[in-house]
């Protein structure tokens, strides 16, 4: 068994496998996490081998979503509804693609055509979803309303 530890970076940061929730978060990770990992993989299966520790058996559930080949960009641009500023960071899920705006409030999501119902939350705002059907390039815009501090019963009553 050979150590490549590039491969194994790519394995993990480039990988297309969804989980139970068509989902692959850790894509969305830190790159400088993964590398070390990817790095110190080597060093932690030797030294697990060397403890000689039992192996026990055990049971896995795997579950795999299959998409088409995404043929069409999708962009969203995620847009304060009161201020009209635009929301950086702000996360959008369009099952099983997901993504985050950038600086500019816009994520591009490449994606195969069909019905999709699209979902963008954002911290402090609250969320707001709409339903788009796919065909060729689309570009949509999410208005979000800020989320309203919480208030006890009596202080909204006051």
């Amino acid at each position: 068994m050979t150590e490549d530890t590039d491969f194994l970076f790519k394995d993990i940061t480039d990988w297309s496998v969804l989980d139970v929730g068509a989902q692959a978060p850790y894509r969305y990770q830190d790159r400088e996490l993964h590398r070390a990992r990817a790095d110190n993989c080597p060093a932690t299966r030797q030294f697990l081998m060397d403890m000689q520790l039992p192996h026990a058996a055990c049971a896995i559930q795997l579950s795999i979503s299959v998409v088409g080949a995404p043929d069409c960009v999708v962009t969203i641009r995620a847009v304060d509804r009161e201020q009209q500023t635009l929301i950086r960071n702000a996360l959008v899920v369009m099952h099983p693609y997901r993504a985050v705006t950038d600086d500019d409030g816009v994520a591009k999501i490449r994606a195969a055509r069909g019905q999709y119902d699209i979902l963008v939350s954002g911290f402090r705002y609250l969320a707001t979803s709409t339903s788009v059907e796919v065909k060729d390039d689309l570009f949509t815009v999410a208005e979000l309303d800020v989320d309203q501090p919480w208030t006890s019963r009596e202080e909204h009553l006051a």
